[in-house]
């Protein structure tokens, strides 16, 4: 007849416990580990999140830099042909007066 073996039951039941406190404790190692991962998780992502409303500031004002310097090289034409038409009429004006001297000079000698 087959008996139960209780001290091999209690030997078993022994490391059987040695076990399970063993994979409890490596349970709540990786626990651990997990809540540390997703607080670095958490970390980086409000990090990415800050840079990337950084990034979107920066390339707001580079685009109003760029407008800006756009608008510049436009308002600069726009003040080169001014002084080009005002160069015109100065230079409409020098005519007309060295006619007019002329036209002194010559009724000086009329006189």
């Amino acid at each position: 007849m087959l008996g139960y073996d209780y001290d091999n039951d209690a030997s078993s039941s022994g490391v059987l416990d040695d076990k399970i406190e063993k994979l409890t404790s490596e349970l709540h190692d990786a626990r651990q580990k997990i809540d540390k991962l997703q607080q670095f998780n958490h970390d980086l992502d409000r990090e990415l999140a800050d840079t990337g409303a950084e990034l979107a500031s920066t390339i707001i004002k580079l685009n109003e830099v760029t407008r800006r310097l756009e608008n510049s090289e436009d308002e600069r034409k726009s003040l080169i042909m001014e002084l080009d038409g005002l160069n015109d009429q100065l230079e409409k004006h020098e005519q007309f007066m060295k006619s007019l001297v002329k036209i002194l000079k010559s009724s000086h000698n009329i006189g």
